[in-house]
């Protein structure tokens, strides 16, 4: 927007969205917005806090949160003994919805970013590695999918 309050030629004024979408989500066909996508951030947190609270009532000690690296972000980094856990967090409906929106290309861009985190934290060279996902459904307690796809070791990634 310029000082006048007027979006540049090609961008919505409510979203500033040039995907040729015309600023709609993917899955429900809605119209996103600014306040939105602050909710879904701030549902995103909140999810991977509870993640984090119901894993460590489990037992796992979290080493990270929110960690980035150039290729990705990992929602969460846990130990549990000496198993290296990467934990994907999503806060959906249905654990069908929450699954299917851990695509192919998320799971490979999570394993770049594991090993990311390996080559920066080498006291874990030698653990197992495991990849989980935790979905958060309303009214219910989270959802933990151990070895959520393929199980990998530093070798692998």
């Amino acid at each position: 927007m310029d000082d006048r309050g007027k979006a540049p030629h090609g961008l919505s004024k409510s979203t500033g969205d040039q995907s040729g979408d015309g600023g709609r989500d993917i899955i429900t066909g809605k119209r996103s917005s600014r306040l939105s996508r602050k909710q879904a951030e701030k549902r995103g947190r909140t999810a991977e806090f509870w993640a984090a609270f119901y894993l460590q009532i489990k037992g796992y000690r979290i080493l990270a949160r929110r960690y980035r690296t150039p290729v990705g972000e990992l929602d969460l980094v846990a130990r549990r003994g000496d198993t290296l856990v990467f934990i994907e967090v999503k806060a959906r409906q249905d654990l069908a919805l929450g699954m299917e929106a851990i695509s192919h290309n998320q799971r490979r861009r999570l394993h770049r970013a594991a090993l990311a985190f390996i080559t920066r934290q080498p006291e874990f060279h030698a653990f197992a590695l495991r990849f989980d996902a935790i979905i958060i459904r309303p009214f219910s307690l989270p959802h933990h999918i151990v070895d959520a796809w393929q199980s990998a070791s530093v070798g692998d990634l």
